[in-house]
């Protein structure tokens, strides 16, 4: 037994060895330029910008990358898809035509805290009252501006009031967002 473990031993030192030589095995190898985007980025170059919250662009992610020719539920014959995507915080309904382009989402995600600028500006339109509950969604439509908007549940005291605002790439809120991006990048 012993010699066994022995023998072992010292094929195991020879594999090691053998490991350890240098060959040049290893050649370069010129590849082409290969560039890699979402089916529908269109879709996400509309919907998504830095003050987009996580679980929306999770979602939007993937409704981005759906591949309804993949889908068991594929018919070459129907005109449209409607697929439903989910998380823990909201979800997106979106609609395909049948070469996989989307055609229309619609995104409804709760219990967002909305971007720091907003907040500013809605407890400075708002002394006294608290954000109780959130919401945001976007409303797409493809070759259309996507309309992003916040719905706050606001409160004070007893009172309640619901706001909405909307969310565009050059709106006050948008350009003090950016502005707070570029102070924090410093």
């Amino acid at each position: 037994m012993r010699n066994l473990i022995i023998g072992m031993f010292f094929i195991g030192l020879t594999n090691l060895a053998f490991g350890q030589q240098k060959e040049d095995v290893a050649k370069e190898v010129e590849l082409a330029e290969v560039t890699l985007t979402a089916p529908n980025s269109d879709y996400l170059l509309a919907v998504q910008d830095r003050q987009t919250p996580a679980a929306a662009r999770a979602l939007e992610s993937m409704a981005a990358n759906y591949d309804v020719k993949a889908s068991p539920h594929f018919n070459a014959v129907s005109k449209i898809y409607e697929v439903t995507f989910r998380n823990g915080q909201g979800s997106i309904y979106a609609v395909y035509d049948p070469a996989g382009e989307m055609l229309a989402a619609f995104e409804n995600i709760k219990n967002v805290s909305p971007p720091v600028a907003l907040r500013e500006t809605i407890f400075e339109e708002n002394p006294g009252w608290t954000i109780v509950k959130s919401k945001y969604q976007v409303r797409y439509l493809n070759g259309k501006d996507a309309k992003r908007q916040y719905k706050a549940q606001l409160r004070n005291g007893k009172k309640k009031k619901t706001m909405k605002y909307q969310i565009q790439g050059t709106s006050d809120i948008a350009e003090k967002l950016d502005a707070i991006l570029a102070e924090n990048r410093k």
